[in-house]
């Protein structure tokens, strides 16, 4: 559901419903702490991208609006799982 914050599309490396990559660390957790989100960077990213979250299973884009995606910070999206199928 949307939360009616926008991204704001001047300032970011790159957008989508469920996070806005910022190439600077200030401004990523500026814009986070003024909209009540969560700026979560893994390991595993290159040094100049900080990801920001919108909350639970909130988008960015109009408040109430519906829409289906993924990502974000859900253990469905953070785990993925792995099945080895071995012949007896």
């Amino acid at each position: 559901m949307g939360t009616g914050i926008e991204s704001p599309k001047a300032l970011v490396e790159a957008y989508a419903k469920r996070v806005i990559i910022f190439d600077e660390q200030a401004i990523a957790q500026a814009f986070a702490e003024n909209h009540g989100l969560t700026l979560f960077r893994p390991l595993f990213l290159p040094d100049n991208l900080y990801p920001v979250y919108p909350p639970a299973h909130g988008m960015f884009g109009k408040e109430g609006a519906f829409a289906i995606s993924h990502g974000g910070l859900s253990i469905e999206e953070m785990v993925v799982p792995f099945i080895e199928v071995m012949e007896p």
